[in-house]
């Protein structure tokens, strides 16, 4: 039987790969500081040498790297062996060392706290805090989020400038309808139904009753992205492919439904307050500055 805390051990894996994956792909913005000079979290750290971002970011990818390997089931192994006590604890301490050194990257230089990163980093605080249906819960909120915040950064006056007016043109001229390009009016309400969509997904997919409905919806979403961002559209960097194809992939897996009664609803415990409230709350601090 498929248990909540499997279900969040799979999605956890994915976030691990997608967070080598999306390095590997902007690989200077975590090794140089020439090409982008490096904005620390305190002054005094800018003398920081690069060495101790190399030996950070190596410790992040191999703490990560043995995490994905403990966790793959091993045939015959008993649950109750003396070797399984070792493994979680093992588990435990990898764990700690992928927040420790995710976050002291940040530390370094906030330009690495990309939406990616910040999803690794809270996945893998949740993974240390919470387990079960907890945690479960904990991750699905933290995904919807990610739609609901991205919708709600756009909307204004201005929704149909900047990513949505790009990808809109992109669409129009590889269906061959560049001719509603000059109707302005029908542009921005094009627009702002694109950003209303993504918001209704991130909503829908808090409700059970519309889930299966908004992991359709998120899927066509990622998949018309994919191939607007790709070479035959705007040519975007790989990281954002990648991005879009880690999505296109974890809803699906995190929001299909668990057979375990009851494994849509919290439970009021500290950690899953604490959890839910950084989730909710972090994306909110832009507005103070």
């Amino acid at each position: 039987m498929d248990t909540a805390g499997q279900r969040a051990d799979r999605v956890f894996a994915l976030v691990i790969v997608a967070e080598i994956l999306l390095i590997l792909a902007t690989w200077p913005l975590w090794t140089a500081i020439e090409l982008f000079p490096a904005v620390p979290m305190f002054r005094h750290l800018g003398s920081v040498p690069i060495v101790m971002d190399w030996l950070t970011l190596a410790a992040l990818l191999v703490s990560s790297a043995a995490h994905l390997k403990s966790c793959r089931p091993e045939p015959n192994a008993a649950v109750s062996s003396p070797g399984a006590g070792l493994q979680a604890q093992s588990r435990r301490y990898n764990l700690w060392l992928m927040a420790a050194s995710a976050s002291w990257l940040v530390v370094l230089n906030q330009h690495r706290l990309q939406p990616w990163h910040w999803l690794f980093l809270i996945a893998t605080a949740q993974s240390i805090l919470l387990s079960g249906r907890q945690r479960l819960w904990a991750m699905r909120l933290t995904f919807a989020t990610i739609y609901i915040f991205a919708a709600l950064s756009r909307l204004g006056a201005d929704v149909d400038a900047g990513m949505s007016r790009q990808l809109l043109q992109t669409a129009c001229h590889l269906l061959g309808a560049d001719q509603l390009l000059r109707n302005e009016r029908l542009f921005f309400i094009v627009c702002l139904a694109m950003t209303l969509v993504e918001l209704a997904v991130g909503l829908c997919l808090l409700l059970p009753r519309f889930r299966r409905l908004a992991v359709v919806m998120a899927m066509a979403l990622h998949l018309t992205l994919l191939v607007l961002l790709s070479p035959i559209g705007l040519n975007h960097h790989w990281g954002v492919l990648i991005w879009n194809a880690f999505f296109l992939i974890a809803i699906p897996l995190l929001f299909a439904d668990v057979n375990q009664p009851g494994s849509n609803a919290p439970f009021a415990t500290v950690r899953l307050r604490l959890t839910a409230a950084i989730v909710v709350l972090f994306p909110l601090s832009g507005l103070f500055d």
